[in-house]
C-alpha cells in the first residue's frame, strides 16, 4: 500500500489566492473560499498507480463544506483535463457525487452532506477493466454506498491528456469552475492491491498527518489525539 498525503501533493501544484493554509488545524488543512482550487498537480507514483488494470486507488479526507446555497459542484478531488476525462469526488447539491467516463455522474441522494458540519469523505474504486468486476464504494462518515465501474484500458482516467492532472478543490486541472467552498482536511489517495474500507482509509491518512515519532511507530494514543485536535479551536 502506497500513500500520497496532501502536503505531498499540494507541494507540486498551483495553490490560488483564495486557499489558504489553516493552522488551527492538525495536520494537512487548507481553507477553500470557493473561488480557487490547488490547479496541475503532478506525482508520477499516483498517475502510474491509477493506469494500472487490477488494484484498487482510495481517497478519504475531512471536509466541512460551506457552499452557498443554489451551488451546483463543490469537488473535492479532480483528475483530468476536462469533464470527459478522469475521475472527479465531491458534492453535487448537498449530496456526494462521483464521474468518470465510464459511469457518467453518480449522485448519491442517501449521502448527504450537511453544510458547516465537519464529514469524512472517500472512495475505493476498482482498476479492473474487466467487465461487470469493477465494484467500487463511496465513504460518508459510517455510510457506504456500493457501486460497479467499468473502465476500458483507453479510458482517459488511465491516460490523461494532460501533464500534471490532478487538482484539490476543483473538478479538473486547469478549472476554477465548480470549486469547493469550505475546509479540506487530511485528504489522501491511497494505491492498494485490495479494497480498502473507510476505517483503513481513515488509519492511513491519519498516520500521514503525524509526524513520525524518532524511535517508535504511531501509538494509538498518538492517532486518538491527532482526531481530538483536528477540530477547529
Amino acid at each position: 500500500m502506497t500513500v500520497y498525503d496532501m502536503d505531498t501533493l499540494v507541494s507540486t501544484g498551483t495553490m490560488h489566492e483564495s486557499v489558504t493554509r489553516n493552522t488551527q488545524i492538525a495536520g494537512n488543512s487548507y481553507d477553500f473560499t470557493g473561488s480557487g482550487a490547488i490547479l496541475g498537480i503532478s506525482n508520477p507514483g499516483l498517475e502510474s498507480a491509477l493506469s494500472q488494470t487490477s488494484g484498487y486507488v482510495s481517497m478519504g479526507a475531512w471536509i466541512n463544506y460551506n457552499s452557498q446555497e443554489g451551488t451546483q459542484y463543490d469537488m473535492v478531488f479532480g483528475y483530468g483535463s476536462s469533464w470527459e476525462e478522469g475521475l472527479k469526488f465531491g458534492i453535487k447539491e448537498g449530496c456526494l457525487c462521483f464521474t468518470n467516463k465510464g459511469i457518467k455522474e453518480l449522485k448519491v441522494d442517501t449521502l448527504s452532506v450537511s453544510r458547516g458540519t465537519e464529514h469524512f469523505i472517500g472512495f475505493s474504486i476498482n482498476l479492473d477493466n474487466t467487465e461487470g468486476r469493477g465494484d467500487s464504494y463511496l465513504y460518508l462518515d459510517d455510510q457506504v454506498y456500493s457501486f460497479k465501474i467499468d473502465l476500458s484500458a483507453n479510458d482517459p482516467i488511465k491516460n490523461p491528456t494532460t501533464t500534471n492532472p490532478f487538482a484539490i478543490g476543483s473538478a479538473y486541472c486547469g478549472s476554477l469552475q465548480d470549486a469547493f467552498h469550505g475546509n479540506i482536511s487530511n485528504l489522501a489517495l491511497i494505491a492498494s492491491d485490495s479494497v480498502l474500507s473507510a476505517a483503513e482509509i481513515k488509519t492511513a491518512a491519519m498516520q500521514q498527518a503525524v509526524p513520525e515519532p524518532a524511535t517508535a511507530t504511531l501509538s494509538l494514543l498518538a492517532l486518538a489525539g491527532l482526531a481530538a485536535q483536528r477540530r477547529r479551536k
